[in-house]
C-alpha cells in the first residue's frame, strides 16, 4: 500500500490508545447470527472475546497464541 496513495488513511480495527475495535460490528454480528440461527460459530466467539481482552490491555496478541486459537477452534 503507498502512503502516497492513502495518505493517513488507517485500518479500521487498528487499535489505537483508548479507542475500541468495530468487533461488535464486524465479528459480533457473525456471533449473533449463528446463535440465533443455531449454527456453531466458535472461532468468531473466541475471536471477539480476544479482541476485547486486548482493547482492555489485559491480553497482548502475539502469533503463537494466534495459533493456539487457530488449533482449538478447528473442527
Amino acid at each position: 500500500m503507498s502512503r502516497g496513495f492513502y495518505g493517513d488513511v488507517k485500518p479500521s480495527m487498528l487499535q489505537e490508545r483508548g479507542r475500541e475495535t468495530e468487533i461488535d460490528f464486524i465479528n459480533g454480528y457473525v456471533v449473533t447470527l449463528g446463535h440465533a440461527s443455531g449454527v456453531p460459530v466458535h472461532m468468531n466467539t473466541r475471536i471477539k472475546g480476544l479482541v476485547r481482552q486486548i482493547e482492555r490491555g489485559d491480553l497482548q496478541p502475539t502469533p503463537d497464541r494466534m495459533n493456539d486459537l487457530g488449533a482449538q477452534t478447528a473442527d
